[in-house]
């Protein structure tokens, strides 16, 4: 056995092993060799009740460093049950090890049990993190009764009258006060008893004295106390030193003072600093600074800081990177964003991190206000330094360049897309493609995506992507070819939808002659007893109209609700007021959509002026990820990119409005 060679030694060799174990990380190895030699008197190498407490008192330790809660508090009920007498030093682990965790409800039961059950003074150790858990978690009443403790060195390990305060016992003692009384006399008071008994504890106030107290009152965000512990360090003539010098920075960015800093820092910068300095308060300025309006001096400051860092070896935070990468984007110094992808900081980002600059790179994409040139530019850059970009992602970038009028740009991405290995296109990619392709009416997009298509074996032709097919050709102004696919999705094994029938009438009101044949699909279509829903309504009352028949089409809007249940929406009414060709029948259809449909005409004559006679490039832009009306006119706007890993789970994007309305061209 591990511990077999022990029989011959004393219980002091036994004890000295078993701190070795516990404090190795070996703790449940150590409580072994405990139990194996208590109570073996008269024999060999035994361990004496004293010994024995002793080695509990550093078994326990180590499982407190462990972190393991159930050993931790087994062992201890072992311990209690097999010994008469034990120790705080044996409980003390149980308590601290829940007020490092923050659990204050069970770390104040073990306190309890510890004081009033075993009735035990805790050791310094204990009172301190107890007095610490209650600064953080404001709990006033239980710090009470450890306060004067802590004072007098803690009880238990400590000798009377402050001997025995160690330096972090006053740390947690001045925090604590300053929670309470939030009273600069009161911490200046606590000093002057600290500087009195320096005599006899050898602990006098220091600089880190104060920086702990500023420390503190970082943490829980009260920066007014920051400043004013600072300023109380230099009344009683401390000189700041560099972490001082950092935690003023911080506070004053955290407490939106980011104009007071740039001073401190350059004292900063004079100070000695550390090889590979992290450098965390000057980073936390240099983000605010990038989220500060553009001027010279900030553009001057921003740009010293970051040659600064990079002659520190400082790592660059993910926060620091995407804010920079923010600034150079908004200012389109693209050399400067290579540079900082290709910096050893972000070159060695975890899959996380890396997400997170491709999310603000998409968001400076689809932002309204870069210009398309800069779009394209931070696309390219995206592109190639981010392979892991998504395919949905990358469709959502192609559906933006589409919108904005670029179906060049769109095809590229496409075709980035079709070469970049396990991320090649998918049905939900090419539908989007020939959506964009129906917008832009891009006829040379057109033959790009589908020549791809047909050569993708990996995507199987259904009726949603033969849909998008058929109307891309329409809007493409090639209506023959989408009703040649109509014929193919009647005669598939899944057959058509009705988004099938509706684009197949939007085909026939293209074509000469169509409305013919429009006549005859419907009347097949209400033969075999087939319910039209809205939006084949609209498409068939389109057909009808572009082929001469308003009057027919008319009357088939105002007697569909009666005949089908089928309440007109304010697309089908806006495309019956868009075919009308005189005023006097414009009016005519005006007075009875207001009586018929109120709530929908008063939409619809809000924006009665920017009404788009163009219908067909208003369904490519509701394709595109409109759902309304007002989609199209007034246009909304989205989060670029989603920076979920995976496919599942990205939101759709909408995006902006096109820089131009499709009937203003």
């Amino acid at each position: 056995m591990l511990f077999a060679g022990l029989a011959e030694h004393t219980g002091e060799d036994v004890e000295v092993f078993v701190g070795v174990l516990a404090g190795s990380g070996s703790a449940r190895e150590a409580a072994e060799v405990v139990r194996k030699y208590v109570g073996e008197e008269g024999e060999g190498g035994v361990l004496r009740e004293a010994e024995a407490l002793r080695c509990w008192e550093a078994v326990m330790r180590g499982l407190e460093a462990e972190g393991d809660e159930r050993v931790l508090v087994e062992t201890w009920e072992d311990v209690r049950e097999s010994h008469a007498a034990v120790t705080a030093g044996m409980m003390g682990p149980v308590v601290r090890f829940y007020c490092r965790g923050g659990e204050v409800r069970r770390a104040r039961m073990w306190y309890e049990r510890l004081v009033g059950g075993e009735g035990l003074v805790p050791e310094l150790e204990t009172h301190v993190e107890v007095l610490r858990l209650c600064a953080e978690k404001g709990e006033t009443e239980w710090a009470q009764e450890v306060f004067a403790a802590v004072l007098n060195g803690g009880g238990g390990g400590g000798g009377g009258g402050g001997a025995g305060v160690s330096r972090e016992a006053w740390d947690v003692v001045l925090q604590w006060a300053d929670v309470i009384t939030g009273d600069s006399n009161e911490i200046s008071r606590l000093l002057t008893l600290m500087k009195e008994r320096a005599a006899t504890t050898g602990i006098h106030p220091t600089i880190e004295t104060f920086n702990e107290l500023i420390r503190f009152a970082i943490s829980r965000g009260d920066y007014r106390s920051a400043r004013k512990h600072h300023k109380l360090a230099i009344h009683r003539r401390f000189a700041p030193n560099r972490r001082t010098l950092e935690l003023q920075i911080e506070y004053l960015v955290l407490a939106g003072k980011t104009k007071l800093a740039p001073p401190i820092y350059e004292q900063l910068r004079a100070e000695e600093l550390p090889p590979s300095y992290p450098a965390h308060s000057v980073q936390l300025l240099l983000q605010a600074l990038c989220r500060e309006p553009s001027s010279p001096e900030i553009t001057e400051l921003i740009t010293r800081i970051h040659t600064d860092l990079g002659e520190w070896n400082s790592p660059l935070q993910t926060a620091t990177t995407t804010a920079l990468l923010s600034r150079f984007l908004q200012s389109c110094q693209f050399s400067a964003v290579i540079a900082l992808l290709n910096d050893p900081s972000c070159t060695a980002l975890t899959a996380a991190d890396r997400r997170k600059i491709i999310h603000e790179m998409g968001e400076h994409i689809g932002r309204p206000t870069t210009s398309l040139e800069a779009a394209w530019d931070t696309y390219q850059i995206l592109y190639q330094v981010f392979p892991e970009l998504s395919v949905r992602q990358r469709t959502d970038i192609m559906r933006l360049f589409f919108t904005l009028g670029r179906s060049d740009m769109a095809t590229m991405v496409f075709k980035h897309m079709r070469g970049t290995p396990g991320r090649r296109p998918g049905p939900h990619s090419y539908v989007v493609a020939l959506a964009g392709v129906a917008y832009s009416r891009d006829i040379d997009a057109l033959k790009v995506v589908h020549n791809a298509l047909k050569l993708d074996q990996a995507v199987e032709m259904d009726t949603r992507l033969a849909n998008a097919l058929m109307d891309a050709y329409n809007r493409c102004g090639v209506p023959l070819r989408a009703v040649q696919f109509w014929e193919d999705v009647k005669q598939s094994r899944e057959g058509p939808d009705y988004q099938s029938i509706s684009v197949v009438f939007e085909a026939y009101g293209n074509m000469f002659g169509g409305v013919q044949r429009a006549k005859i699909l419907w009347g097949q279509l209400r033969s075999m007893g087939v319910r039209p829903t809205v939006g084949n309504y609209r498409a068939y009352i389109e057909a009808l109209g572009k082929g001469g028949k308003f009057e027919e089409a008319f009357g088939l809007a105002r007697g569909m609700e009666m005949r089908d249940g089928v309440r007109p929406d304010v697309k089908l009414l806006g495309t019956v007021y868009a075919l009308t060709k005189s005023q006097d029948v414009r009016d005519k259809v005006a007075e009875w959509a207001g009586e018929s449909y109120p709530a929908e005409w008063k939409e619809i004559e809000a924006r009665v002026e920017q009404l788009p006679r163009d219908i067909m490039a208003h369904e490519a832009l509701e394709a595109l990820g409109g759902s309304r009306l007002q989609n199209l006119l007034q246009g909304s706007q989205t989060s670029m990119l989603a920076i979920e890993e995976g496919e599942k789970g990205i939101e759709e994007f909408n995006p902006p409005p096109p820089v131009r309305e499709p009937w203003e061209e």
